[in-house]
């Protein structure tokens, strides 16, 4: 029996720089990995790529020389990318990587990557060639909650499969498999994480998503989202509105010594209060120093749960677990992890960025996004032993 042939992907990238984003995702796939001494490949083949930025002022170009060392075609423009040159559609799938490179920032502080109009000119050429195939989205949809529920209506409605989401619900967990039992209730919940409030923000937030979503009821959307600044969250944490006893626990699952936890607290850069339509409140504690993972921390009637989820440094390998998702969504055509849960947590971190310009709480109609969360995850490292020469830091 021959082998398999490989599926034909288009990859649509931002930019290309050692550690950005399509340096972690484009390599594994063309060149595979290597992960607990085994060695990985996947059923992808990158057929095309459209580079939007090179020369970028972030690091020395990486992308043109990679797509010349291994044969790949460089598009021009994303159109070309998807299509032959008789207009047919040339690929079975589509990877958008929209995430670094010089985009400028909104008055709300967002940086305008162009994730919007890679999508929509990608269902322009699949609509001109008269077909379409899954598109997987690196990170979050958009940078507003307007534009991702547009590009997830515009998916659903043309029969798309559309999937997205970073590593951080995909790599290790400490203990091993920790997951929220699916349908138990939830009475509070709370996230620490670290690093920026956008490019992290999205992050801590798909993390607590991952985890609340299992809660009894399912996910039914966010009400109300409310953003600290840094004095608010010191006064927050001080005065018990940030769970003390949630927030204590989450920390205790991050290996930390008592010197750094003491400073770690002191530098909380900002806490992000989610209200849930169901009436649950959880909180993202984001720290500058000291915490370089991300850990979990909930209760309810029956049950009081803490996990870290923890990153490896460079390889980073973590992302190898993206890859996965994106083969699986253009092997089947129908992501694991459904598209609410991004689309849900782009709009989250939307409200949250708005209500740290304005100062005040953004109620938020827009985001009664419904669904059910999967039991399990395939292709993840949640159920794996950290690897060999782990550290607290990655």
């Amino acid at each position: 029996m021959s082998p398999r042939a490989k599926m034909r992907v288009a990859v649509l990238a931002t930019v290309w720089f050692e550690g950005c984003h399509t340096d972690v995702i484009v390599p594994p796939i063309v060149e595979g990995w290597t992960l607990d001494g085994v060695e990985q490949q996947t059923e992808l083949e990158v057929v095309s790529m459209y580079l939007e930025q090179v020369g970028c002022v972030q690091g020395d170009d990486l992308g043109l020389p990679f797509l010349e060392r291994h044969g790949i075609r460089r598009a021009l423009s994303i159109g070309e990318a998807l299509v032959d040159g008789t207009g047919e559609l040339a690929v079975d799938g589509v990877i958008i990587i929209g995430e670094h490179g010089d985009y400028e920032l909104n008055e709300h502080g967002q940086q305008v990557y162009p994730r919007r109009r890679f999508f929509d000119a990608a269902i322009a050429a699949m609509t001109a060639a008269g077909r379409y195939v899954p598109i997987f989205n690196d990170k979050g949809l958009a940078y507003s909650a307007r534009d991702a529920n547009e590009m997830a209506a515009t998916a659903r409605r043309l029969g798309v499969g559309y999937g997205a989401g970073s590593t951080i619900p995909l790599s290790w967990r400490v203990p091993v498999g920790a997951e929220w039992p699916q349908g138990a209730a939830m009475d509070a919940a709370l996230l620490l994480g670290w690093g920026p409030l956008e490019r992290y923000g999205f992050h801590c937030l798909e993390g607590l998503q991952a985890h609340v979503e299992r809660r009894a009821g399912g996910e039914t959307g966010v009400a109300q989202v409310v953003a600290l600044d840094r004095e608010a969250s010191h006064t927050a944490i001080a005065e018990g509105r940030v769970d003390p006893d949630l927030l204590a626990a989450a920390f205790d699952s991050l290996e930390l010594n008592p010197a750094q936890r003491e400073h770690a607290i002191l530098t909380v850069a900002g806490v992000i209060e989610v209200h849930y339509a169901d009436g649950l409140v959880a909180h993202v504690v984001i720290c500058e120093d000291e915490v370089r993972q991300f850990a979990f921390a909930a209760r309810g009637a029956d049950e009081s749960f803490i996990c870290q989820m923890w990153l490896p440094g460079a390889p980073h390998l973590h992302f190898t677990f993206l890859v996965r998702q994106a083969e699986q969504l253009i092997r089947d055509g129908r992501p694991q992890i459904p598209i609410e849960r991004t689309q849900l947590t782009t709009g989250i971190l939307d409200a949250a960025m708005r209500s740290g310009w304005s100062g005040e709480a953004m109620d938020t109609p827009e985001l009664a996004i419904s669904y059910s969360a999967p039991e399990r995850v395939e292709g993840t490292g949640v159920a794996l032993t950290r690897p060999a020469g782990w550290t607290p830091l990655g």
